[in-house]
């Protein structure tokens, strides 16, 4: 009876090292394909990274040539009618045939003076968050790239135009958009330029704002100027410590509104909101 005992017992701690040795070899090959996983996915966003940096040297010309500047009246209707101001325009050696090149879906370039926000901003014609987890170059990337949905107009000709990036740690792609959080910074920094292959666009920034993460677009009826009244009033209604406006700007239903949007870390259901209105008209 001993020996059928120790039999057993040896028997079952034979299965037990079997089991001990699938298990160890199933943890290496999950560990091995983690680790190629981490090493694909920083590669290509080094690349991607990479690729961004140059962009943006070939085309960032305003630390170089600051005399070229451009400068254009603006017709300021917050105060006196009849006084003007300027704005000056950050020259940039933007050629779109050759951003074509590297993607078509390339069709206007956004610009924050004194920030990294320095970026193409992408549409795909028929998916709307294509480029929520793809690259400049149309690869698939975490990071994502700045883009707009299909449902906006290319000439930012629409009543709301929705400018989406994502909230990365280390601020790139929209994450220093929560810099507005602080006042100071919401006061220094005044203006976002868009370029197109036809015209540069002036937003002067009147709100910054946590928000859902409602749809703007689908979730709002912007059909006629009442119903876009409606949206700017309930615009202002947002308050908080991270929420800012500027009261000497006048945003009504016959404006031209962007928006910046990007996530709130830990806040799944919540925006955040940079808002300029166009002033170049």
């Amino acid at each position: 009876m001993n020996v059928e005992h120790d039999e057993k017992e040896s028997k079952t701690g034979s299965r037990k090292n079997k089991m001990y040795l699938i298990l160890l070899f199933l943890f290496f090959v999950g560990f091995l394909v983690f680790i190629g996983i981490s090493v694909r996915d920083f590669y290509h966003s080094f690349k991607a990274d990479q690729m961004m940096e140059e962009l943006q040297m070939e085309t960032n010309v305003t630390t170089q040539v600051a005399d070229q500047n451009t400068q254009v009246a603006i017709e300021d209707d917050t105060e006196i009618e009849e006084t003007e101001s300027t704005v000056t325009i950050p020259e940039k050696a933007l050629d779109f045939q050759e951003l074509a090149l590297v993607n078509p879906d390339i069709y206007a370039w956004i610009y924050i003076p004194d920030t990294d926000i320095d970026y193409p901003i992408l549409q795909h014609p028929t998916i709307e968050s294509y480029y929520l987890d793809r690259g400049v170059d149309g690869k698939k990337l975490n990071m994502g790239s700045i883009y707009t949905d299909y449902i906006n107009k290319k000439d930012f000709s629409d009543k709301l135009t929705v400018v989406y990036g994502h909230n990365m740690l280390n601020g790139s792609m929209f994450g220093e958009l929560h810099e507005f959080e602080d006042e100071t910074y919401f006061n220094e920094h005044p203006y976002i330029f868009v370029y197109t292959a036809e015209k540069t666009l002036i937003y002067h920034i009147f709100a910054v704002y946590e928000f859902s993460n409602a749809h703007l677009l689908y979730n709002f009826d912007f059909s006629t100027e009442e119903h876009f009244q409606n949206f700017i009033d309930q615009m202002y209604t947002n308050v908080g410590e991270k929420a800012h406006f500027r009261e000497d700007i006048e945003v009504s239903a016959t404006d031209h509104i962007l928006t910046l949007s990007t996530c709130v870390t830990g806040e799944k259901n919540k925006r955040y909101l940079v808002q300029g209105v166009l002033i170049n008209e």
